[in-house]
């Protein structure tokens, strides 16, 4: 199957569930709108640009310092293509709840879209067994890269800064 992956320009990235969504005026219009309907947003359908994801938890120390990484890249390479989604992660009962995760969004200066995945549908779906995790996706809806150390955060950079061009 990895084979096969790796012909096909990679595995298909699942779509993005969630009905609590901060910052979505930066989502593409057909993904906003779907967010709007309370549907699932679809890559490659829905989004058709780069797109880094970002598991993430707001107790999360590793989290946190990366967020000012993906605050620049937002500001930086937004206008170049890039779309950046967050998807908040909780380990414990409190950080499910939504005026938890909108106070951390405001607290960390977030302004690109964040989903709350409170039942860890996404996290699942995603096979993620570490925070932070981050994924480039392909305009195709392809996963092209993932990490989840942040030692092969310069590799991953230059990936996405690749693939932009």
């Amino acid at each position: 199957m990895r084979l096969f992956s790796s012909l096909t320009g990679g595995a298909v990235a699942p779509p993005i569930l969630g009905t609590s969504w901060f910052n979505i005026d930066g989502l593409p219009p057909t993904a906003a709108q779907r967010v709007t309907d309370q549907q699932s947003v679809r890559f490659g359908t829905d989004t058709e640009q780069l797109i880094v994801v970002n598991f993430w938890n707001y107790e999360s120390i590793e989290c946190g310092v990366l967020i000012p990484t993906l605050r620049k890249w937002w500001q930086e390479l937004a206008p170049a293509g890039l779309l950046l989604i967050g998807i908040h992660s909780p380990s414990y009962a409190g950080e499910r709840q939504e005026d938890n995760v909108q106070n951390a969004v405001l607290r960390f200066g977030i302004n690109y879209p964040v989903v709350n995945d409170p039942d860890l549908e996404n996290l699942y779906a995603w096979r993620v067994t570490m925070r932070p995790h981050l994924f480039l996706v392909n305009k195709e809806g392809r996963i092209r890269k993932h990490i989840g150390s942040m030692a092969k955060l310069p590799q991953f950079e230059a990936q996405m800064r690749n693939l932009l061009s």
